[in-house]
């Protein structure tokens, strides 16, 4: 009952529902507890509350005990099922509920009723679509969307438009985003038709998938901004708040992590005030993940503890603690949990395929397990190879690129046409690149592709390092972890070519930071490397002065800023825009330890190893 004073918010003619409904049931009064329960589960569901489900499941099992049920409640059984249902898609609980109202509902006499559930049933039977097999034909998808069209052709009405929106969510799923557009063309246009404010909404948040899909990510933080404030002008909030809380991690997304944190600790401030948690901790995630991506894990493990863990749904909640241990290099801790994110993921579309594909191959390779990495990564190349999407292509090339390349480094030489397959992945992405995603998440994981198949191919010297670099520059807008990987490859680079002044400082750089910040494997990788080139860390690290924690494109601003260079004029010198100046000052004074760019100056100058040491 701790969250019951949001639903007395609701003017549904008692003054406390969910104590109502309780007492009425413990009371032994079935009637009463069943008209609370559903009122109450009503309320719940409109305002986005966690206990909606308890109210409305209890009313469902009190229905068949109570004489004239409908005509108590003011609806059908079948009603009561599929509302239930609805909030629910993906769980064991929805697929239940939904199933309960196929089976209960009448086509004949419930017309817009039965559309309503097929379009439902639609999309919760494509959550079980395995990713990993060619989409089926036949199946009770397909049957379940074409009885939601029939039965609404010719119809605008809500129900048309939920119908469109449920073919467009199965098109998506199983590849095909530009159908899906059009779909949901139709859709928007028929919900204003309508003048339904909630459906206008829903068919909003619905576009930002296949949007996403086609790298089209200003286009999908913009509806979804649009879709925020038409659901709450409807009086539908806690709708909203779910695709707020996805329109932070976008920003993300696109190295705008500043402003998705801002969003996410804004939505979660205003859900925890409200009392609902569950949203409250799905903006949580997406700060957590902005932690790790900068290397804050003490951070990000006690925002998980308090504010994420015990609210989330349990499968979001077990990716995220296992992607907390790997980036700190724990894969032997994470092992159990990855195994079930993985078994869970090739069964439900719960997770999208690109952060499945992150987290098995960065486990296979974390534990050294290297014959199975070689024959799981066909997998998502296959994945990718059908469908058409920015962020399977690049997750594919990068992470197939990957596992490759360190597979080869154990001695194991890529099977079959596995490296050419991924090569035409690489391809197929450079032919799509376009400035709406060349600078997102997808657009550096093609750049790291780059840099893996160019090693691949043998490349050395000049090339084999401009490909790091560039990688390098772009990683510095996703957080100082994400830079890890590119930093080191970079050192490699340098190092295997006989750039030793350069590449030995970069190296000690990348290890005392992956030290500090707790990135195990980034630092047994970076000594490993310290090792096979004769690098002395511990020295080095004391001695090199302030520019051995920086990458090149740093030391480079760190100059200009000695010199007294506004940022406009480090972009001029640097040919790069002022808000990436920006992003490297910031990194700068972080690594240095220092509060003001007078001090990062100070500190450039005077090369105070004594400083940098007690750093």
């Amino acid at each position: 009952m701790g969250r019951g004073s949001t639903l007395n918010t609701r003017d549904l003619n008692t003054p406390d529902l969910s104590h109502s409904a309780f007492h009425w049931n413990a009371s032994g009064d079935l009637p009463r507890a069943l008209v609370a329960s559903t009122r109450a589960g009503m309320a719940a569901f409109e305002v986005g509350a966690d206990e909606g489900e308890a109210h409305l499941g209890r009313a469902v099992e009190l229905w068949d005990l109570v004489p004239d049920a409908a005509a108590l409640t003011g609806r059908t059984k079948a009603e009561l099922c599929y509302t239930l249902a609805y909030p629910l898609l993906g769980s064991e609980n929805g697929t239940k509920y939904i199933e309960m109202a196929l089976r209960l509902v009448d086509e004949e006499t419930q017309p817009a009723l039965a559309v309503r559930i097929w379009s439902t049933y639609a999309i919760e039977e494509s959550v079980y679509e395995n990713l990993d097999s060619a989409p089926p034909n036949g199946t009770a998808i397909d049957h379940a969307m074409a009885r939601a069209i029939e039965l609404s052709t010719g119809f605008v009405s809500v129900e048309r438009v939920m119908a469109l929106r449920a073919a467009a969510g199965v098109r998506r799923q199983r590849g095909d985003p530009k159908a899906a557009l059009v779909l949901l063309d139709e859709a928007l246009a028929v919900a204003d038709a309508v003048g339904s404010g909630i459906e206008r909404a829903r068919t909003l948040f619905a576009r930002w998938d296949p949007l996403a899909d086609l790298g089209r990510y200003p286009e999908a933080i913009r509806i979804i901004r649009e879709g925020v404030e038409c659901a709450a002008a409807d009086g539908h909030p806690g709708e909203g708040a779910h695709y707020d809380a996805v329109r932070a991690f976008l920003l993300m997304i696109v190295g705008e992590l500043d402003e998705g944190v801002a969003v996410a600790r804004a939505g979660r401030q205003a859900m925890s005030e409200l009392g609902l948690m569950g949203r409250a901790a799905f903006y949580a995630e997406q700060e957590q993940e902005a932690l790790q991506w900068r290397g804050r894990f003490a951070e990000a493990g006690r925002l998980f503890s308090d504010a994420v863990e015990p609210d989330l749904v349990a499968y979001r909640s077990t990716k995220l603690r296992c992607r907390l241990l790997q980036v700190q290099g724990r894969f032997e801790d994470a092992a159990p949990l990855e195994a079930e994110v993985y078994e869970l993921g090739t069964r439900r579309t719960f997770f999208s395929n690109d952060e499945l594909v992150e987290t098995h191959v960065e486990q296979l390779v974390g534990t050294g397990a290297f014959a199975e990495l070689l024959s799981y990564l066909p997998v998502p190349v296959d994945r990718a190879e059908a469908r058409d999407s920015v962020a399977d292509t690049a997750a594919a090339a990068c992470f197939v690129m990957l596992g490759l390349s360190a597979a080869a480094d154990a001695g194991l030489p890529p099977p079959g046409d596995l490296l050419a397959r991924a090569e035409k992945q690489v391809g197929r992405a450079e032919a799509t690149l376009d400035d709406q995603w060349a600078d997102s998440l997808d657009g550096l994981r093609l750049l790291f592709a780059r840099g893996y198949r160019a090693r691949l191919q043998g490349q050395t010297g000049a090339d084999l390092q401009a490909t790091w670099r560039r990688a390098v520059d772009a990683s510095a807008r996703f957080g100082a972890f994400t830079a890890l990987r590119p930093r080191l490859e970079l050192a490699r680079a340098l190092l295997e070519s006989g750039s030793r002044d350069e590449g030995r400082p970069l190296l000690i750089g990348c290890w005392a930071d992956a030290a500090a910040m707790g990135a195990g494997q980034f630092e047994r990788q970076a000594a490993a490397l310290a090792r096979h080139h004769r690098v002395r860390l511990r020295e080095g690290a004391a001695g090199a002065g302030p520019r051995a924690r920086l990458t090149e494109r740093e030391v480079q601003v760190l100059d200009l800023i000695e010199s007294g260079s506004t940022n406009r004029e480090i972009a001029g010198r640097l040919f790069i825009s002022e808000k990436t100046v920006s992003i490297h000052v910031t990194h700068v004074l972080a690594k240095l330890g220092v509060k003001n760019r007078g001090e990062a100056a100070a500190l450039a100058r005077q090369g105070s190893r004594s400083r940098l040491t007690r750093q």
